[in-house]
């Protein structure tokens, strides 16, 4: 069985506020595509590498042009974006392969982390996501404005890659969407399904670069890696 990946690019990136997509701003040298692409060049990937862009996208095709990535077209929302990459696998893939997908804003992911989280997936014959624990106290508001806290034992923030069964992820994807679900990532179809969820501890350096805040600290990471 082999292990395919898709990079799900077709989003506006608008939290940023950059005013132009998130994976085509400079950090350091290079843009956060050319980042993200370079760190899966040095992860043995089996299979297909997807790259899946907005159809007005030239510039991201141009920067992914000398990776060996494919570069496809995305949908409107996340999920719809992922759905379509999968739905292109089909055609190539056999549904018990497992297939990866990762946030193009997360630059900084860690080969040894992705390797643990297929091992285990290979293991267990189970899907699974790099998270972290959370270290915060964790608030809940309510609609009538009272606060309470919960128990962070068992809270976890989720990462990418995420990975699954090529076959089991668009049925997961395209039942969700049939049922109206609110999907956020990968996983959240899967327990929709009522399907298990493995999860693997995943760095602190892996972070996802939402709000413009948050380049110095990828940057940061960034710098770490290019100097070990």
């Amino acid at each position: 069985m082999r292990v395919h990946l898709i990079l799900p690019a077709a989003g506006r990136g608008q939290r940023f506020g950059a005013g132009i997509p998130k994976q085509q701003v400079r950090i350091l040298h290079q843009s956060l595509l050319e980042w993200t692409l370079t760190a899966w060049q040095s992860i043995p990937i089996s299979g297909h590498k997807l790259l899946a862009i907005a159809a007005d996208d030239a510039v991201s095709r141009e920067l992914a042009a000398p990776f060996n990535v494919e570069v496809i077209l995305g949908g409107r929302e996340r999920a719809d974006t992922v759905l379509a990459g999968l739905r292109h696998l089909s055609s190539i893939a056999d549904p018990e392969d497992w297939v990866m997908v990762h946030d193009v804003a997360r630059p900084c992911v860690q080969k040894k982390d992705v390797e643990q989280l297929l091992q285990t997936c290979q293991q267990t014959q189970v899907g699974g996501i790099l998270a972290r624990p959370l270290t915060d106290t964790i608030k809940k508001l309510d609609s009538l404005g009272r606060v309470s806290t919960l128990d962070r034992s068992a809270l976890w923030a989720a990462q990418t890659p995420q990975c699954f069964r090529v076959g089991e992820l668009i049925s997961a994807l395209e039942l969700a969407n049939e049922r109206g679900f609110s999907i956020t990532d990968e996983a959240s179809a899967i327990e929709a399904m009522g399907w298990p969820v493995n999860i693997v501890t995943g760095s602190d350096r892996n972070i996802k670069m939402t709000h413009a805040a948050d380049a110095a600290l990828v940057e940061y990471f960034l710098k770490l890696d290019l100097t070990t």
